[in-house]
């Protein structure tokens, strides 16, 4: 027994116990070192979430305020369509011909002045829209079919513009009547409440975002 005491105590004594403490101090360094790397890629990440949250939001008011305009214009060349429907047999196609034909040179000129001013606010939103899927946010889906579909007023709004401005289309075109039908059967008040839908959804989806990440 004695013999394998000290036979045990020389194996022990025979290590290197600088170089076995360096090692161990290496490994510890190296395993602290991962760790900072983890955390810090865990903060960055959540840092450019925070910032996307943010612009999104700021997106979809800038995008909100600069559609007010053009939304009550939609609304007066609505008025002044319906206005001429009684003079054309009650046919809400033929007075919007006879109002485009008499005013719709000069409302597009200012409807396109102020759909120009909110150009740049939809192209950042659809930008952001899509930028959003790289995060890979949960529930960001229904956050983006909110946001595309508020981008979309725009559209509809650019399809009345067209219309306004071309007195001298072929009216008696199916086409081009199928066309006027979509723009006559716009409605700047559903359009309004769409918009202010699109908004909650994306307050929706930013409130939990912000909680996930700072819970």
């Amino acid at each position: 027994m004695a013999g394998s005491e000290f036979s045990a105590l020389e194996s022990l004594a025979s290590v290197n116990w600088l170089e076995v403490i360096k090692t161990g101090a290496a490994a510890g360094t190296l395993l602290v070192a991962m760790s900072a790397l983890k955390n810090w890629k865990r903060q960055d990440r959540a840092k450019r979430e925070v910032e996307f949250v943010d612009s999104l939001i700021e997106a979809t008011h800038k995008f909100t305020a600069d559609m007010l305009a053009p939304l009550i214009y939609v609304q007066i060349a609505k008025i002044g369509m319906t206005s001429h429907v009684p003079q054309y047999n009650h046919s809400p196609l033929a007075g919007a011909v006879a109002y485009i034909k008499k005013d719709g040179g000069d409302q597009a000129k200012e409807l396109r002045r102020v759909m120009e001013e909110a150009q740049p606010s939809v192209i950042r939103l659809r930008s952001l829209s899509t930028k959003g899927q790289v995060f890979q946010f949960p529930g960001y889906g229904d956050c983006k079919r909110a946001v595309d579909g508020m981008a979309t007023y725009y559209d509809l709004v650019e399809a009345l513009l067209t219309v306004l401005g071309s007195p001298s289309w072929d009216w008696n075109n199916p086409d081009v009547q199928a066309h006027l039908r979509r723009v006559v059967e716009l409605d700047p008040d559903e359009m309004r409440k769409g918009i202010k839908a699109g908004n909650r959804a994306v307050l929706e989806f930013s409130r939990e975002t912000y909680q996930r990440l700072y819970a």
